[in-house]
């Protein structure tokens, strides 16, 4: 069987059992063709010469299949970076969801109605299915969740190249602009209906018939832009799009987001770049010095730095999580250490419990220090309680 994409010259050539000429092919999808055969569903990229996968379903209309091919840089996975995934319907009420990577079903969803449309996102984590009595349904492939997330849908569809959802109920526009929260929906009252979603130029416009007349409805562009480069855990494209835009209620929460998500991922520069922008300069100056102390390490080791047991016990700290950072270090051998970095937090009981647990030689010294500190600070009775402890 040959086959092949002219725009992009990718030619298949793939070894096909003859059944009298009865296959059916359907050619909507860029990156591979559907060819249907008494009953068996078989996939073709182009360019591969192999068979993608091949599944037996009742449901022949290629609108109730969803494959994806590597169309959005997926997050890290463990699979050599590819990112096969298709939905389809096994029979009206069960929809499959195949790893065609791996070759395997990760998912299996049974509904009570009757499916009539179902489409992944490009990055084939998340899956929209609608049903005859036009409830739209959210399915999480990862946590294998399911939400409900309108009645009447009428229209519904990914924004391209983004995980943000457009959908019409009666004479109400609905977007999600963060789909992983979907109790989170924007709402915008229309008339007419909804009849194509365009991206282009920078902007995104659902196109609305209303009698004889178009009326466009443009989107947040930056909701979606923001919203899509979190996905995909591009950090640096996030913080150039938030660059662009004046501080609000909405770009302060986008920020701190940024925010959260570089620190957890050790992107120092950006974590940072982001707190400084919301004025949290304490945090900033603290994000700095664990910064350059990364870079140090990097120079001298030619390791990264941030991996470093000294980075991540600073870390630690910086996130309440004592308790950790003391493990780190102690892991190391490193007792003083792990007893500086509780005094400077003047958490002195907590830097006196690891003195004793290792027997430490600056163990009464340290209670001195304690308790000269609780007089100091006008604790008296706490440090009358320390002294009767001693």
């Amino acid at each position: 069987l040959l086959l092949g994409d002219l725009a992009s010259c990718k030619l298949s050539e793939v070894a096909w059992q003859g059944s009298g000429g009865n296959e059916k092919f359907y050619f909507e999808n860029e990156n591979v063709c559907m060819i249907f055969n008494a009953g068996e569903l078989t996939l073709v990229e182009y360019g591969i010469n192999d068979v993608l996968g091949s599944v037996r379903t009742e449901c022949m209309n290629p609108h109730l299949i969803s494959v994806r091919i590597n169309e959005r840089r997926p997050r890290e996975d463990g699979e050599d970076g590819q990112n096969k995934k298709m939905a389809y319907l096994v029979d009206l009420h069960t929809i499959c969801i195949m790893n065609l990577y791996m070759g395997i079903t990760v998912a299996t969803i049974t509904h009570d109605n009757k499916i009539n449309w179902l489409e992944l996102n490009e990055t084939g984590r998340k899956l929209l299915f609608r049903d005859k009595k036009l409830r739209l349904h959210l399915y999480d492939i990862e946590s294998h969740s399911r939400s409900s997330l309108l009645n009447y849908c009428s229209y519904v569809q990914w924004v391209p190249l983004s995980d943000v959802v457009v959908a019409q109920s009666r004479d109400n526009l609905c977007v999600w602009y963060n789909i992983d929260m979907p109790e989170k929906v924007t709402m915008f009252p229309l008339k007419g209906e909804v009849v194509d979603l365009e991206r282009r130029d920078g902007r995104t416009e659902v196109l609305v018939q209303s009698g004889v007349d178009t009326i466009s409805y443009t989107l947040d562009e930056g909701l979606i832009e923001f919203g899509t480069a979190i996905d995909d855990g591009d950090h640096v494209r996030a913080l150039t799009f938030l660059e662009t835009l004046e501080m609000t209620g909405e770009t302060e929460a986008m920020w701190r987001t940024l925010g959260e998500l570089s620190l957890s991922a050790r992107r120092l520069k950006i974590a940072e770049r982001c707190y400084a922008a919301l004025g949290d300069v304490a945090k900033a100056r603290y994000l700095r010095q664990v910064g350059e102390l990364a870079e140090k390490i990097k120079k001298e080791t030619g390791q990264d730095g941030s991996s470093h047991f000294l980075v991540q016990a600073k870390l630690a700290t910086l996130g309440k999580q004592f308790k950790q950072a003391e493990a780190i270090l102690l892991e190391r051998g490193e007792v003083e250490r792990a007893m500086t970095m509780y005094q400077e937090l003047h958490r002195w009981e907590d830097a006196i419990a690891v003195a004793e647990a290792r027997s430490h030689p600056d163990l009464e010294s340290l209670r001195s220090a304690h308790f000269q500190w609780l007089l100091d600070t006008g604790q008296e009775e706490r440090a009358g309680e320390v002294r009767e402890d001693l």
